[in-house]
C-alpha cells in the first residue's frame, strides 16, 4: 500500500531537478554570451591598437621620408597615397573585393604649409614676403577605424637661405634704444636695382627679410624713428644694405628721443687770481658711442657766459664730456677744464657739480721796455685749431685787457700778439694747458719790434 506513494514522491523529485538543470542552463548561457562579448571587445580593441601602432609607425616613416625630399619639391608638397598590412603600395583606392579586401588599408596623406614665425618664438617679425620655415603633416587614417581619430604627426623643415629662391639671402635687422629695448613699429624699406623689401619691427623690435634677391639696396628709416636721433645726433639716415647668396646681413641700428644740454657756464681767472664770470664762442660734447663730436655756438656766434645746446643729443646712459672750443686739440684732460652731463631721454641736463668749466686764463701785459703800454691792440691764436681771438683792441694803462675784457680761453697752445704805434710782436707758442689758484702771465715787449699794425 506504500509503494505507489514512494513512486508519486520520486516523480515529484525528478520534476524539480528538471527545473533546476534548466536554470543552470540559462545561467551557464547568460555568462558564457558575458564572456563572449567581452572577448569580443577585447578582441576589437586589441585590433584597433595594432591599427594605430601600425598607423604610427607609418606616419613616422613618411615624416622621414618627406623631409629627405628637395626643398622645391616640398614647397608644393599634397600628397595621398595607401599602402595594406602586408607593405603593398596601392596605385589606387582603398580595395573592397578580392583578397586584399581582407587585409587593412591605410591611407597616408602629406601636406606642407609655409608658415611665418611668429615674434614669441623667434622674437622677430617677419617682413612682407617672408617665408620662414615649412610645416610638414602627416595624417594616417585606415579601413574599418570607425569613429576613432586618424594619427597625425608633424615637423619642422626651415629652408636655407637661397634654397627656393636663387640667389637670394636674408636680411635681419634689429633696433634697439639708448637702454637696448627693442623699438617696435620702426618702418624700414629697402630699394635696390635688384629687387625691393619693406616692413616694420615687432614688440622686440627687429625685423626679418628672406629670399631678398642677392644686390646692395638703400634702406630707408621711418615711422617712431622718424622722431628719434642716433648716436651722433642725426636724424636716421639711409643705411647701406648688401644681400648675399645663401646669407643673412644681421643690421644693428640705434635710436632714441633726443635731449639737450642747458646753461653750460664758464668761469676763469682774472689778473688778480679771482675766480670770476668768462664766456665762449663755441662748446664741443662728445661720447665715445659718437663717432663724430658735435659743436654748438651762441645765437650770432659772438661769445657767451652761458650756451644751451639744441635738442639734438642722443640720450646716452654714460655722461658727455663738454669742453670749450672748436676742434679736437680743444679738449682737455679731465678736471675743471672738462664738464660732463648725462642727457636723459627727450629731456635736459645740466653739468655736473661744480656746474661750470673753468677755462685758462691768459693774463697777458704789453709793455715797451719798462713802461706799460695803452691802446695796444691784443689777439691770441689757437694753433691747434687755428682760430684767432681778439682780447682786446684798447689795453689799460697797466698795459692789460681792461676791466670787463675777458682773458679766458679754451685749452691749448696759442701764439700771442700784441700791436702799438706802429709796432708788432708776437710771443709762441704759449701753453694755456693747466688751471689753478692763478692764470698763466705772459709780457709781450714792443721794444724793438718790427714794424706792423696787424696781427696775423
Amino acid at each position: 500500500m506504500e509503494l505507489p506513494k514512494l513512486t508519486r514522491i520520486g516523480r515529484d523529485e525528478a520534476g524539480i531537478a528538471i527545473v533546476e538543470v534548466l536554470v543552470s542552463a540559462l545561467v551557464l548561457l547568460v555568462f558564457s554570451v558575458g564572456i563572449f562579448t567581452v572577448l569580443t571587445g577585447a578582441t576589437r580593441a586589441t585590433a584597433q591598437e595594432r591599427h594605430r601602432a601600425q598607423a604610427n609607425a607609418l606616419a613616422e616613416q613618411e615624416l622621414e621620408r618627406v623631409r629627405s625630399l628637395r626643398i622645391a619639391d616640398l614647397v608644393n608638397l599634397n600628397s595621398t597615397r595607401r599602402v595594406l598590412d602586408d607593405g603593398t603600395q596601392l596605385t589606387g583606392v582603398c580595395p573592397t573585393t578580392g583578397p586584399q579586401s581582407r587585409q587593412t588599408c591605410y591611407t597616408i596623406t602629406s601636406v606642407a604649409q609655409f608658415q611665418n614665425e611668429p615674434a614669441a618664438t623667434s622674437g622677430c617679425s617677419a617682413g612682407s614676403g617672408s617665408r620662414d620655415y615649412l610645416l610638414l603633416r602627416v595624417s594616417v587614417s585606415w579601413t574599418g577605424m570607425g569613429v576613432l581619430h586618424p594619427v597625425t604627426a608633424a615637423t619642422i623643415v626651415s629652408p636655407p637661405s637661397g634654397s627656393l629662391v636663387p640667389n637670394s639671402g636674408s636680411v635681419l635687422v634689429n633696433v634697439t634704444d639708448s637702454r637696448n629695448v627693442g623699438i617696435q613699429n620702426v618702418a624700414l624699406s629697402g630699394t635696390g636695382t635688384a629687387g625691393s623689401f619693406s616692413g616694420s619691427t615687432g614688440p622686440t623690435g627687429c625685423v626679418l627679410w628672406r629670399n631678398v634677391p642677392v644686390g646692395t639696396y638703400t634702406m630707408s628709416v621711418g615711422g617712431v624713428a622718424s622722431a628719434m636721433v642716433d648716436q651722433n645726433g642725426n636724424t636716421p639716415p639711409a643705411q647701406t644694405v648688401s644681400v648675399v647668396d645663401q646669407g643673412t646681413n644681421t643690421v644693428n641700428l640705434q635710436y632714441d628721443r633726443p635731449g639737450s644740454i642747458q646753461n653750460i657756464t664758464f668761469r676763469t681767472r682774472d689778473y688778480a687770481n679771482n675766480l670770476v664770470t668768462s664766456s665762449a664762442d663755441s662748446v664741443i660734447v662728445s661720447n665715445t658711442g659718437m663717432s663724430v663730436n658735435k659743436q654748438f655756438t651762441p645765437p650770432g656766434g659772438v661769445r657767451a657766459t652761458s650756451i644751451t645746446t639744441t635738442a639734438t643729443l642722443f640720450p646716452f646712459t654714460s655722461p658727455y664730456a663738454v669742453y670749450a672750443g672748436t676742434c679736437a686739440s680743444n679738449n682737455p684732460p679731465a678736471g675743471p677744464m672738462l664738464g660732463n652731463a648725462t642727457v636723459p631721454v627727450a629731456g635736459a641736463g645740466t653739468l655736473a657739480s661744480p656746474g661750470y668749466i673753468q677755462l685758462p686764463s691768459l693774463q697777458v701785459t704789453v709793455k715797451n721796455g719798462t713802461p706799460a703800454v695803452s691802446g695796444a691792440t691784443v689777439t691770441a691764436r689757437d694753433t691747434g685749431c687755428n682760430v684767432t681771438r681778439t682780447l682786446t683792441t684798447s689795453t689799460n694803462s697797466n698795459g692789460q685787457v681792461p676791466a670787463g675784457g675777458d682773458i679766458g680761453l679754451p685749452y691749448g697752445t696759442y701764439s700771442v700778439c700784441a700791436t702799438a704805434g706802429g709796432k708788432k710782436r708776437t710771443v709762441s707758442p704759449v701753453a694755456l694747458t693747466s688751471v689753478g689758484t692763478t692764470g698763466t702771465a705772459v709780457t709781450v715787449d714792443l721794444n724793438g719790434a718790427g714794424s706792423g699794425t696787424t696781427c696775423p
